[in-house]
């Protein structure tokens, strides 16, 4: 597998030529992160559920979720880098585990300084005007594969993510929101259809299914975007 591989079209879209690619890929990752997946959004859950305590409040019930679902999206840095290195093993199973973990091992200390930074700007942003935290969501959403790919950390990691979201950001935004609904989507089935479980349990299965086929869009989505900087440089 090239370092290029294949991109989406001008709409980001796996049609035709990339479909297969990408299709493919994801599925082939899947088997592979979805234990991790399953292991980490159980975990994340019960976390944040064990404040949701009954009284409460409606007010203190929002914070905790609002603040959860941040906490979550700086978790994604090493999320997205297992299912960087997943999908570029040529392993089977385990192999692609074992790389995708080495993925994470390689740049922890870059992911996570850069995903507290991450945090930090972001709940800042919220809490201040609410629209400066959504932006930035959105404008560093790339920085897994600027640390994993590019070896930046940090400041840089965040300012290049921003750099490349420019080119795209419509795009960038549309895909966010189209995950977080299909999300939400696998979660409510899930929900709905072995309700003894609970509404969290839908959570867990929903997004430990959903996250590698994000992960990897994303980053097709990354590669589309460098290229597409490196043809407006000027000469």
């Amino acid at each position: 597998m090239t370092d290029t591989a294949q991109t989406l079209d001008s709409k980001d879209v796996p049609t035709n030529k990339t479909e297969s690619s990408y299709w493919k890929r994801a599925f082939s990752v899947l088997p592979a992160a979805l234990p991790l997946m399953l292991v980490i959004y159980a975990l994340y859950t019960l976390a944040y559920s064990s404040f949701l305590t009954p009284g409460i409040g409606e007010v203190a019930e929002s914070l905790i979720l609002t603040i959860a679902s941040f906490v979550f999206l700086a978790l994604n840095g090493f999320l997205f880098a297992f299912v960087y290195g997943a999908d570029r093993s040529r392993e089977g199973i385990m192999g692609k585990m074992k790389d995708g973990i080495a993925a994470v091992k390689d740049n922890f200390g870059a992911l996570l300084s850069t995903s507290v930074l991450f945090l930090l700007l972001t709940v800042i942003g919220m809490t201040f005007l609410f629209i400066p935290g959504i932006l930035a969501v959105i404008f560093f959403y790339l920085f897994p594969y600027t640390v994993v790919e590019q070896k930046k950390r940090n400041f840089e990691a965040l300012k290049e993510s921003a750099r490349l979201v420019r080119h795209g950001f419509f795009r960038v935004t549309a895909w966010i929101l189209v995950f977080y609904a299909a999300f939400l989507f696998a979660a409510v089935t899930v929900a709905m259809l072995v309700p003894e479980y609970g509404e969290r349990f839908g959570d867990v299965i929903g997004g430990a299914v959903v996250l590698p086929f994000e992960a990897l869009l994303f980053y097709f989505l990354y590669k589309k975007l460098r290229q597409k900087r490196e043809e407006v440089k000027p000469a």
